[in-house]
């Protein structure tokens, strides 16, 4: 698998000078944030794993104290969720979703040290009965997930496996930081599909999934308005239409599956299939399956909210 060259220039200081003139505040928050970045890195490669694995928590403590924009974002997606949650359950929820959070960003970094031995212990995988039969019937799936747990594990766990598997997602706006992301990926065998140039992307999809590989997609983002629009935790939302165009074209199968904590170990769970290309033939059939998946998504993290990603503006257009 070819890897893509690294950008031209690799310290902040050129990216503020060239992309952010007329913007400074915003160019040292990329800066600091790659610094900090580079520093979380090579903390969490220099330590042993295990105590890797208890910065989360102390990243909760701190964070926890600290007022952000972000916290604040995840105290009103609560409220919007669970409206009769106390103030006091809502304060530990908010802990525990940091400490998930901060644990799924550090162990993007810890993907460096993984091989597939290593992969094959730390990732159990539930129902892989449902991609097999799809396999097995000659087509594409794509695995409809959510940023839930550290769901890039999900992607490196198929790949281990020997599936052709490829991340759909969206570019980060420091480029050098999308690069490592990317780099990290490629590493265990994710190929990494962006979304734009948009072109590009339809053709990478269809090819993948015509010749039966694995597209894994993180279904709970904002999607633009002329998407699609579904019910989320009773309010209406914009959402990609992307998996129900892709198997209607390719007749790929559409199957959920989220990962989850189990002690220091993963857990993948794949679920049957949701729908077969073949069968949706209408839009309002493609209407239909969207909201089905909306809703297993809200009953996934119904059981486990700290390990949703709260901190996305999932209900930007449309407040209560």
């Amino acid at each position: 698998m070819k890897l893509p060259k690294p950008p031209a220039y690799r310290n902040p200081l050129e990216f503020i000078t060239r992309h952010n003139r007329a913007n400074f505040k915003k160019a040292l928050e990329y800066a600091f944030g790659w610094w900090l970045m580079c520093a979380l890195r090579f903390w969490v490669l220099a330590m042993p794993l295990r105590f890797a694995l208890e910065l989360p928590a102390a990243l909760a403590c701190l964070f926890s104290k600290i007022p952000f924009k972000r916290k604040k974002l995840v105290r009103e997606n609560l409220k919007r969720a669970f409206p009769e949650i106390s103030d006091e359950m809502l304060n530990t929820l908010l802990r525990k979703i940091i400490k998930n959070a901060s644990r799924s960003f550090l162990e993007l970094f810890l993907m460096e040290r993984y091989n597939r031995a290593k992969v094959a212990k730390l990732v159990e995988i539930k129902g892989a009965e449902h991609l097999e039969f799809v396999k097995k019937q000659g087509r594409g799936a794509i695995i409809v997930s959510a940023h839930f747990g550290t769901f890039t594990y999900g992607a490196m766990k198929l790949a281990s496996l020997g599936y052709d598997v490829a991340l759909l997602s969206k570019s980060q706006k420091d480029p050098v930081v999308d690069w490592y992301f990317k780099i990290i990926r490629l590493k265990q065998n994710i190929a990494d599909i962006t979304e734009h140039p948009i072109n590009r992307a339809i053709r990478e999809i269809v090819k993948l999934l015509k010749n039966k590989g694995v597209l894994y997609f993180q279904f709970d983002q904002r999607a633009p308005a002329e998407q699609a629009d579904t019910i989320f935790f009773g309010y209406p939302v914009h959402t990609y239409h992307t998996p129900v165009k892709f198997a209607r074209k390719t007749k790929a199968a559409i199957l959920p599956a989220f990962m989850r904590y189990h002690g220091a170990k993963h857990i993948l769970e794949i679920f049957e299939p949701v729908a077969l290309g073949e069968q949706i033939e209408t839009a309002e059939q493609e209407q239909q399956i969207l909201q089905k998946l909306t809703s297993i998504i809200e009953a996934q993290i119904r059981k486990r909210p700290d390990l949703w990603w709260w901190f996305h503006n999932r209900w930007h257009r449309y407040r209560p």
